[in-house]
């Protein structure tokens, strides 16, 4: 495995280590992919590197979108 694909598992890791670790709704999540995804109906949008966290604000998740 190259340099590129060590970073991408560890990144994996870390994302599946931060999804294991907040309440998130198994609803807005993408059963295959194990993305988020975006559901209207419960307020949130969630991009590629966005993580959900466990603070609701004013009853939706706050989102920390780490997209430049």
């Amino acid at each position: 495995m190259g340099f590129q694909g060590e970073v991408e598992r560890f990144f994996q890791q870390v994302w599946d280590t931060i999804c294991a670790a907040l309440p998130v709704d198994e609803s807005i999540i993408d059963q295959e992919s194990r993305n988020i995804v975006h559901n209207e109906d419960k307020g949130i949008w969630v991009g590629e590197f966005a993580v959900p966290l466990a603070h609701p604000v004013n009853g939706q998740s706050k989102v920390a979108d780490f997209r430049e």
